[in-house]
């Protein structure tokens, strides 16, 4: 099934205070275990809800969208906070415009149900990450929440490891960070950078 896309004119409930209340961003950003030199890029970045807090840890972040518009509100976002180290890149389910081997780690967030192909975007995801760079992937449970996609445009947990595994990525671990999603914590795997 074609993944559900975001409708840009719905940008304000990706940053609604709300929000805090049953995803901070502060776990997820934990449990990656970004540093200050590192590089992070955000997968479907929206307003920036996770990369401008990532942004404070890391070297250089990098928010990823296949929507322009999307990535216009995330500059704007990022402009209002100062936040000198973070790019915004347009890119396609198929193809990520970096050199291999870029960034040592990667979130996406609320994101994968939305993939028409998920295993070929993260797919690319671990082309650019560092050999043994980590992915955070986070999405909502298969199970009716007051908030989120319908069921059945969600993406169950099984259907999230095969995705990951297909793309070569390796040590898939649940983390239990939020109640509603679930969260993956994966590595890129020991190997030379591809070209």
């Amino acid at each position: 099934m074609p993944g559900h896309k975001f409708d840009p004119a719905n940008h304000e409930r990706l940053s609604d205070p709300g929000r805090a209340e049953f995803q901070p961003p502060e776990p997820a950003l934990e449990a990656l275990g970004i540093t200050s030199g590192e590089t992070l890029l955000d997968i479907g970045a929206g307003t920036g809800y996770f990369l401008i807090p990532a942004a404070k840890l890391v070297g250089r972040a990098i928010g990823l969208d296949v929507s322009r518009e999307m990535l216009g509100k995330l500059m704007a976002a990022v402009a209002a906070e100062c936040a000198t180290n973070v790019d915004g890149m347009l890119i396609t389910e198929t193809s990520i415009p970096l050199t291999a081997g870029t960034a040592h780690a990667a979130i996406c967030v609320n994101v994968l149900h939305e993939m028409d192909e998920p295993a070929k975007l993260l797919g690319e995801v671990r082309r650019v990450l560092k050999p043994d760079g980590r992915l955070l992937l986070v999405d909502w449970k298969k199970q009716e929440t007051a908030k989120g996609p319908s069921l059945d445009h969600r993406v169950d947990i099984e259907a999230a490891r095969r995705a990951l595994e297909e793309a070569g990525f390796v040590g898939n671990r649940e983390l239990p960070l939020y109640e509603q999603h679930y969260s993956i914590l994966a590595r890129s795997g020991d190997r030379g950078v591809e070209a």
